[in-house]
C-alpha cells in the first residue's frame, strides 16, 4: 500500500499509520475488524476538513475494514428541521457523498454498536468518538485506541492499525481502584458520576459500587461524560463489564479513590449554567430502542408543554417507528430527529439558546460547540416537568 498499487488514499492513509506506530514505539500494524469516523458534520469539520475529504474521495479511496460514521449536523432526510440553511445542507451534503465514495456505511450515529457495527470481544477495532471507544472497550470488550477522525479514516481505508495502547493486554489492567459512597438513582446521577472520574482518573479505572444493574441507556451516558471530562477509554465494573473479572485481580497494589455525592453535586453546579430552557435535548449519545420506549410510554396520550427533541440513529428509528414510540412522541408534540445531535448540529439556527439535557457530555461541548447554555436534569424529570399545564 505504501507504494500506492492500491492507490494514493490507501498510501497516505498507510503513511499516517505508520507515523502514529512509530510515534508509539508499535512494532507492527495489526488487522482490524472494522473502523468508526468521527469529523461528519460540517458544524465541526469546515471548510479544511470537507476539502480534505473530497481529496481523498476523487483518488478512489475505498474503505478495506467494515466502516461506519459519527452524526452529521443535520438530518439528512429532512435539513429543515431543525431550521437548517440551505448553504450549511449543501456542504454537508457535500461531506456525505465523500463518505458514500469511501463506500463507508451512512450510519450518521455515535452510537456504532447499535447500528450494525458489532466487534466481538477480543477484536481489535480503529474507532473515533469518545463515547463509542470507551464502549468498545469496557462494555463489548474489543480493543481500540481512542482515534482521531484522521487516524481512524486511515484505518478504514487501509483495514490495520497500529498495535499499541489499549491493543496491548497490559495496558488494559486496571491501575486505580474507585468506590462511590452513594447510590447513582437516575441516568443524571450516572452521567455526573462518569463527569467526575473523567476528572479524577487517569489510565484505567476498576469501579466498585454504583449499582447492581445499570441500564443500556445509564451505561452509555456514563461512559460518555467519563470521556468527555478525561482521556478514558476503558474502565472495568465490578461483575458488569466482562473484564472485571479477570482485572480484579490486579487490585492489590492500585490506588485507590472515592467518589462522594456532594462531588456530582458540585459537577452539576458547575456544568449547569443556563435559565429555563428552550428545548429538552435528548440523545447525548444517540437514544437507544429502549430509551425511545420510556419516552414514548411517559408522553403516550399527553401533550408536551414545552419543545422536546430527540436524538438518535436512522436505524434505531426504524425499529422504534415498528413499535409505535415514534408515532407516540410525535402525537404529545415532541420531534424524533436522525443523523445529528445536539452537539453537532448548528441548534441556535432553530432559536435554542438554552437546552436542557441528562448528558453531561453535552453540557461539556455544546456551549463551545453551539454557543448554547444548558441546564441538566434527568430524563424524566425533564419530561414530567414539560407534561405540566403552563
Amino acid at each position: 500500500m505504501l507504494r500506492g498499487e492500491m492507490g494514493e488514499p490507501a498510501a497516505q492513509a498507510m503513511r499516517l499509520l505508520e507515523a502514529i506506530g512509530k510515534a508509539y514505539g508499535a512494532e507492527r500494524l495489526i488487522k482490524v475488524r472494522s473502523a468508526h469516523v468521527s469529523g461528519i458534520s460540517y458544524n465541526t469539520i469546515g471548510e479544511a476538513g470537507l476539502g480534505f475529504l473530497q481529496r481523498m474521495a476523487l483518488d478512489d479511496g475505498r474503505c478495506k475494514a467494515l466502516t461506519t460514521i459519527n452524526p452529521a449536523g443535520m438530518e439528512l432526510d429532512d435539513p429543515g428541521k431543525l431550521g437548517i440553511s440551505r448553504d450549511f445542507a449543501e456542504k454537508q451534503f457535500q461531506i456525505i457523498r465523500c463518505f458514500e465514495n469511501f463506500k463507508a456505511r451512512i450510519t450518521c450515529t455515535c452510537t456504532p454498536y447499535l447500528s450494525g457495527n458489532n466487534p466481538l470481544m477480543g477484536d481489535p477495532v480503529a474507532w473515533s468518538e469518545s463515547s463509542a471507544v470507551i464502549f468498545v472497550n469496557s462494555v463489548i470488550g474489543a480493543s481500540s485506541n481512542r482515534e482521531g477522525a484522521p487516524s481512524s479514516l486511515a484505518s478504514a481505508l487501509t483495514g490495520r492499525t497500529p498495535y499499541y495502547g489499549y491493543h496491548l493486554e497490559e495496558n488494559r489492567r486496571p491501575n486505580v481502584e474507585v468506590s462511590l459512597e452513594s447510590d447513582l438513582r437516575t441516568d443524571l446521577d450516572f452521567s455526573l458520576f462518569g463527569y467526575v472520574i473523567g476528572e479524577k482518573v487517569v489510565g484505567v479505572p476498576f469501579i466498585c459500587g454504583g449499582a447492581a444493574r445499570p441500564s443500556l441507556g445509564e451505561i452509555k451516558i456514563f461512559g460518555a461524560a467519563a470521556a468527555a471530562s478525561g482521556d478514558l477509554a476503558l474502565y472495568h465494573w465490578d461483575n458488569l463489564t466482562p473484564e472485571s473479572r479477570r482485572y480484579k485481580t490486579y487490585l492489590d497494589n492500585v490506588e485507590r479513590v472515592s467518589v462522594a455525592r456532594e462531588e456530582l453535586e458540585d459537577a452539576l453546579d458547575r456544568l449547569s449554567t443556563g435559565g429555563r430552557a428552550d428545548a429538552i435535548c435528548l440523545g447525548c449519545p444517540h437514544l437507544s430502542l429502549s430509551e425511545l420506549g420510556e419516552i414514548a410510554s411517559l408522553v403516550k396520550g399527553k401533550r408536551l408543554r414545552r419543545p422536546l427533541l430527540c436524538f438518535t440513529s436512522r436505524m434505531v428509528y426504524q425499529r422504534a417507528l415498528k413499535r409505535g414510540f415514534i408515532g407516540s412522541i410525535k402525537r404529545a408534540g415532541g420531534k424524533v430527529i436522525r443523523d445529528t445531535c445536539m452537539v453537532v448540529s448548528p441548534l441556535r439556527e432553530s432559536g435554542i439558546d438554552v437546552m436542557e439535557t441528562n448528558s453531561c457530555k453535552a453540557a461539556y461541548y455544546a456551549p463551545n460547540l453551539n454557543g448554547v447554555s444548558v441546564s441538566l436534569s434527568d430524563m424524566r424529570h425533564s419530561i414530567q416537568e414539560a407534561l405540566k399545564t403552563a
